[in-house]
C-alpha cells in the first residue's frame, strides 16, 4: 500500500513538472518575437501576440494603406532587418506589474552595430505570456 501511494506522488509530481515545462519565460517570449519579426513569419509573430495587439497592428497597418495588414508589418520588418545584417543579439529586462502583467524593454542589437531599445507589455494568457499593445 505504501508502495502504491510512494507510486502515485511520484507520477503525480512528474506530470505537474511537465505541464510547467511547456511554458515559455517572459523574456523568451520577447526575444522569440523579435527573432521571427526578422525571419518574417508571420504565423509566429501571430503566437506570441494577444488578439487586440494583432488587431491594433493590422488596423494601423490597414489606415497606413497596407491590404495585407498584419503581414504585411511583418514582412516590412524582415526587410528593415535584413538591411541591417539580421540581429546579433537581444537583451530583454522585465518588470512584473502583477502576476499576469508585465512590463518589458528589449535592446536588440543587429551585425550592422545598430542598436534600438523598445518597451512593451506582456500579459499572461491561458495560452501562455504574449506581447500586449494598449491603446
Amino acid at each position: 500500500m505504501l508502495k502504491r501511494a510512494a507510486g502515485l506522488i511520484l507520477v503525480l509530481l512528474i506530470s505537474v513538472f511537465m505541464v510547467g515545462c511547456g511554458e515559455r519565460e517572459p523574456k523568451e517570449v520577447v526575444k522569440d518575437f523579435y527573432y521571427s519579426l526578422c525571419e518574417g513569419d508571420v504565423e509566429a509573430v501571430s503566437k506570441d501576440l494577444t488578439l487586440r495587439a494583432q488587431q491594433i497592428l493590422d488596423s494601423s497597418m490597414r489606415l497606413a494603406g497596407s491590404r495585407g495588414g498584419l503581414a504585411d508589418f511583418v514582412k516590412a520588418s524582415a526587410e528593415q532587418c535584413k538591411k541591417m545584417g539580421g540581429i546579433d543579439s537581444i537583451k530583454v529586462e522585465t518588470e512584473k506589474v502583477s502576476d499576469s502583467e508585465m512590463k518589458w524593454t528589449a535592446v536588440v542589437k543587429y551585425k550592422n552595430g545598430r542598436v534600438t531599445t523598445d518597451n512593451g507589455e506582456l500579459v499572461k494568457t491561458d495560452k501562455g505570456w504574449k506581447i500586449d499593445i494598449k491603446k
